[in-house]
């Protein structure tokens, strides 16, 4: 599987942003191994502003615990790269930049 294209990517941050105001919600993120490609993708699309509060890049696993309440017993148990480690810091991103969770 390869990467989206510019276009590509524009289109869904564009698609992403037209639901967040729909429903007058508002978006954090966590990331990773990303980098920061996620937030760079949302705030590339015009109006970003509106939905978008920020986002925290945690690559270290210490700022994984710091910044976004990472379970240091749930890093040793998983790694950095599993399912329970993108949860906890999705909740930490909502807890920390104050966003609401989707039901």
């Amino acid at each position: 599987m390869s990467a989206p294209s510019d276009a590509e990517l524009s289109a869904l941050a564009m698609g992403v942003g037209v639901q967040l105001q729909a429903r007058r919600w508002r978006l954090a993120s966590a990331e990773s191994c990303t980098g920061g490609w996620l937030g760079k993708a949302l705030t590339d699309a015009p109006g970003s502003s509106a939905y978008y509060v920020g986002g925290v890049v945690a690559y270290s696993n210490a700022l994984k615990c710091a910044l976004l309440d990472v379970a240091a017993e749930t890093l040793a148990a998983n790694g950095a790269v599993s399912e329970p480690i993108a949860q906890q810091m999705a909740l930490g991103a909502l807890k920390r930049l104050d966003c609401e969770e989707a039901a």
